[in-house]
């Protein structure tokens, strides 16, 4: 199991209209979600070191983040998805 801080990290996956999402799901709290950037996934977020999530679990807070659709580790429905489409809801 992975750990932000202090925090353990649940990892997950969410399927919906067969296309698959991995999510991260850490702390207790009010929600907060994370959506990443156009062009990379959270584990290239994460090996940058864009992001010091620890002050918003230490805060209270249970921080989701997920990796959106033809992004990071995909096993159904990445097949034919292109970007302009992803983004047109496609």
């Amino acid at each position: 199991m992975t750990t932000v801080g202090r925090h353990p990290v649940m990892e997950g996956r969410f399927c919906h209209r067969r296309a698959e999402l991995v999510y991260d799901d850490a702390g207790e709290g009010p929600l907060a979600v994370y959506a990443h950037g156009g062009l990379v996934s959270q584990a290239v977020e994460d090996r940058m070191g864009l992001f010091d999530w620890v002050p918003v679990l230490d805060g209270g807070r249970r921080l989701v983040r997920y990796d959106a659709r033809a992004h990071g580790p995909f096993h159904r429905g990445a097949r034919g998805h292109r970007l302009h489409l992803c983004l047109a809801g496609g």
